[in-house]
């Protein structure tokens, strides 16, 4: 999914590793990424 889109935008919690780790690939695939926390 992440390869296919131009943007990233994320709400996650401090410990949900599935999410920051796509944050992450997608940051490493030039992605545009908006992470917001809810903690």
């Amino acid at each position: 999914i992440v390869a296919r889109c131009q943007q990233l935008i994320c709400f996650a919690f401090h410990d949900s590793r599935t999410l920051l780790n796509t944050c992450k690939e997608a940051e490493q695939q030039n992605k545009v990424v908006t992470l917001f926390y809810f903690d």
